[in-house]
């Protein structure tokens, strides 16, 4: 008999031991989503802008071989979100 009361204790200890990560889990995962929405927000924030049509864009912001370059880099760095946010969709 007291061996089976040994073993019940053993079950609950290791039951609140995953009430515990579940709940540590949940709270990492919600953190998780709230970055996500934040970085969606920002991506798509950064894609309408870039997306207006140059002529509702100010003059000094008009094709110039820097904005092309910039928006080279803007478009490396969109591809390496997308990387992120996939591998944090897949955690």
């Amino acid at each position: 008999m007291e061996g089976l009361s040994k073993k019940i204790t053993n079950i609950e200890d290791k039951v609140k031991l995953l009430g515990q990560e579940l709940k540590s889990l949940r709270a990492e995962n919600k953190q998780l989503k709230q970055s996500q929405q934040q970085f969606n927000e920002g991506l798509f924030g950064t894609q309408n802008t870039l997306n207006k049509p140059s002529s509702q864009l100010p003059q000094k912001y008009k094709q110039t071989a820097e904005v092309k370059k910039l928006k080279k880099e803007i478009d490396q760095y969109i591809k390496e979100i997308d990387k992120c946010i996939d591998w944090l969709q897949k955690s």
